[in-house]
């Protein structure tokens, strides 16, 4: 499991399709928005966006598999490449990540 470029992911994804369209084998995208992150950056500051950001990384870093990739794809979005990942499956991740960022509670400062 590793953040990697968005360069990286494109390429990435293409050799999936190829491998789906040949194997059959599924895998699912998965994007993950951060809400209000430019009223955090407009009220508190680029450095507490960017806080908000590698809070949301070490969140998906810490719930998703060794074999998923991610990228910050947009400046409030994160896209999760899951191979070997059916729909269900995906829904399952997601619901997961829902439910514990909705009881995750984050501090910004000190």
């Amino acid at each position: 499991m590793s953040c990697k470029t968005a360069h990286w992911c494109c390429t990435e994804i293409g050799r999936l399709i190829k491998r789906h369209r040949r194997r059959q084998r599924p895998f699912s995208l998965i994007t993950v928005s951060i809400h209000n992150l430019d009223w955090f950056r407009d009220t508190l500051g680029l450095k507490t966006a960017d806080s908000v950001l590698g809070y949301a990384a070490d969140f998906i870093r810490a719930h998703v598999r060794e074999v998923d990739v991610w990228y910050l794809c947009a400046p409030n979005t994160y896209l999760i490449i899951a191979d070997e990942t059916d729909a269900q499956a995906a829904r399952v991740l997601v619901e997961r990540l829902a439910a514990e960022a909705t009881e995750t509670k984050f501090t910004i400062g000190s």
